[in-house]
């Protein structure tokens, strides 16, 4: 009986491992499958004054460089944000449009 077990615990175990190892490889997968074949994205920056920014045509897992700080009579630029998330221009890289 003790065999028995000690073979159902060691079973059970291989599979532990066997499940995170394939959740591991496929969080890396996508970017792997990105990068390599370039998928295009283009950001756009939305400034709200009168500062145009050009869209910017990139790859999807590049760094974007930071633009040039808009400016608005009254106003404090903080920083360029993503869904209320602030961008971190020499971490955050591009996930899409």
């Amino acid at each position: 009986m003790k065999k028995r077990f000690a073979n159902i615990l060691a079973l059970v175990l291989s599979l532990a491992v066997g499940v995170a190892t394939l959740s591991s490889c496929a969080m890396e997968l996508p970017g792997f499958v990105e990068s390599m074949f370039d998928i295009p994205a283009t950001v756009s920056f939305n400034t709200g004054t009168d500062t145009q920014i050009d869209e910017v045509a990139t790859f999807r897992g590049q760094l974007l460089e930071e633009p040039a700080t808009p400016t608005k009579e009254g106003y404090v630029f903080k920083g360029w944000a993503l869904n209320g998330q602030l961008w971190n221009f020499a971490t955050d890289k591009v996930a899409g449009d």
